[in-house]
């Protein structure tokens, strides 16, 4: 993993050292995306080290992404410690059922109804876990309650199914996000997102 250290290294130092509007350019040149991706498999040692590299470097060619977010989409399951975690729908529109809430000029509410399903033993739940990223790799990580029933939070009993919404607000041109679940010292989820109804 040394090697890959250094390349990213000297990559990352080139890039910051050239004017911002010439960066996009020089990352171009210095750090090739798949050449980047190959020095991962070739020199981590397991899994969790090739996930962990792939992940850093598309945090710096691909700003806001991650290399696992094409793979999963709503209707995906990925797994936390026993616990299946999965997007079932989105709403691209949102509409606040309180009457109070309004999104800003040029934003709008996108809604994700989540569900967690617990394994064998219990576990927590929380809708301030979830963000999302747009292509331009700006962060919403702060749902807005508006949607019911809200994912709020609360405790899981074993085998146990729970599901809610949780809320964003977004630019209104966005028709592709990034959705991310996160916990403190775990690498985040990733899931994909389309408004396939509009282009």
């Amino acid at each position: 993993m040394n090697r890959l250290i250094s390349v990213l290294a000297s990559g990352v130092l080139l890039v910051t050292a050239v004017p911002a509007a010439a960066q996009e350019d020089v990352a171009q040149v210095a750090l090739e995306l798949a050449t980047l991706e190959a020095l991962c498999e070739a020199n981590a040692s397991n899994a969790a080290d090739q996930g962990l590299c792939l992940y850093v470097v598309h945090q710096i060619m691909l700003p806001g992404s991650d290399p696992g977010a094409e793979d999963h989409g709503l209707g995906d399951a990925q797994d936390r410690d026993g616990m299946e975690i999965k997007p079932l729908k989105a709403d691209w529109n949102v509409r606040s059922t309180s009457g109070y809430s309004m999104p800003r000029k040029g934003m709008k509410y996108v809604g994700v109804l989540v569900q967690y399903r617990a394994g064998e033993e219990g576990d927590s739940y929380l809708e301030t876990s979830w963000g999302v990223s747009d292509r331009e790799g700006s962060f919403y990580d702060q749902p807005t309650v508006i949607t019911e029933p809200n994912l709020g939070y609360g405790q899981i009993r074993p085998r146990e199914t729970v599901r809610g919404w949780v809320t964003f607000e977004v630019p209104r041109k966005a028709r592709w996000l990034e959705l991310r679940y996160e916990q403190p010292l775990r690498d985040p989820l990733y899931w994909t997102i389309r408004d396939k109804k509009r282009k």
